[in-house]
């Protein structure tokens, strides 16, 4: 008898690590982050004590990057990538960089626009 790809994830355990790495949380810690937000380690942000995960955030945020881009290198769900971020924020390991919100539609075509013609 050979197991399907959905049981030997239960039986491994890949299906129950994201659960246990944020401790059950779905979400983050303030408000919800937005998936293209930058995240950048601020100076003298130390891993010392955080998880591997964690540890591994504060590196790849040395330069500022996307929790969308945080999830693709921790191969995470973008909701636990989310999750951890927002930890490493309220410890002032990290700053979450403010998206741009708009509800100019003009503005918004002008954009789409502009990048159509690069």
């Amino acid at each position: 008898m050979s197991l399907d790809d959905d049981e030997s994830a239960e039986v491994d355990g890949t299906a129950v690590r994201p659960y246990l790495l944020t401790g059950g949380r779905t979400r983050s810690i303030g408000t919800d982050l937005a998936v293209e937000a930058l995240v950048v380690s601020l100076d003298g942000a130390d891993a010392y004590g955080l998880t591997s995960e964690k540890a591994l955030i504060l590196d790849v945020c040395r330069t500022p990057i996307a929790i969308a881009e945080i999830a693709v290198k921790l191969s995470v769900p973008i909701g636990i990538a989310r999750v951890l971020v927002s930890d490493l924020a309220v410890t002032n390991h990290v700053e979450v960089c403010a998206t741009a919100t708009t509800d100019d539609v003009d503005l918004v075509r002008r954009l789409i626009a502009g990048v159509r013609a690069i």
